[in-house]
C-alpha cells in the first residue's frame, strides 16, 4: 500500500512523529528521506515501531480568492482594521508575543503570601532516633 516516492507522515509507538518521502518500504525495514534536507531515516522494524502512517495524496488543489474588504458577520466588530489585513503568520506571532508578556507579568507579580494560606513554610524538626546500644 505504501509506495516509493509517496509523501508520508509516520507516528511511532513512542510518540515520535516524522515526515518525509518513501525511498523503500517493506514489512521489516523502511527508508525515508527528510523533506527539509538530504537526511535519511532508517526504520529497522516497521511492524513493531510504527503505530500509524498518514499518506499525503497530491491532487488538484482549488484555491479560493480571499477578499479582505468582504463583509463578514462576526460576534464582535473588528476594532482595528489594520489587524484584519495582517497575514495569519503575523497574527500568530503577535499572539505568541502577547502570551509571553502575560506569562512574564504573572511570574514577576507572584508573591508567596498570595498563595494558599494553609501552607506554612519553615524548617522541619526531626527527633533523634533512640540510641540502642545493645550488643
Amino acid at each position: 500500500m505504501i509506495k516509493n516516492g509517496q509523501h508520508i507522515k509516520i507516528l511511532f509507538r513512542n510518540g515520535l512523529v516524522e515526515e518525509g518521502v518513501v525511498i523503500e518500504w517493506t514489512g521489516k525495514q523502511a527508508v525515508i528521506k527528510s523533506l527539509n534536507s538530504e537526511d535519511l531515516l532508517v526504520i529497522q522494524n516497521t511492524e513493531m515501531d510504527v503505530q500509524a502512517v498518514k499518506i499525503h495524496v497530491e491532487g488538484p488543489v482549488k484555491k479560493q480568492p480571499v477578499f479582505i474588504d468582504e463583509e463578514v458577520e462576526l460576534d464582535e466588530p473588528v476594532r482595528d482594521p489594520y489587524l484584519r489585513a495582517k497575514s495569519l503568520t503575523e497574527l500568530k506571532l503577535l499572539r505568541a508575543k502577547e502570551e509571553r508578556e502575560k506569562a512574564r507579568a504573572l511570574m514577576n507579580t507572584h508573591h508567596i503570601s498570595n498563595s494558599n494560606p494553609n501552607i506554612t513554610y519553615g524548617i522541619p524538626r526531626f527527633q533523634k532516633p533512640p540510641n540502642n546500644n545493645t550488643r
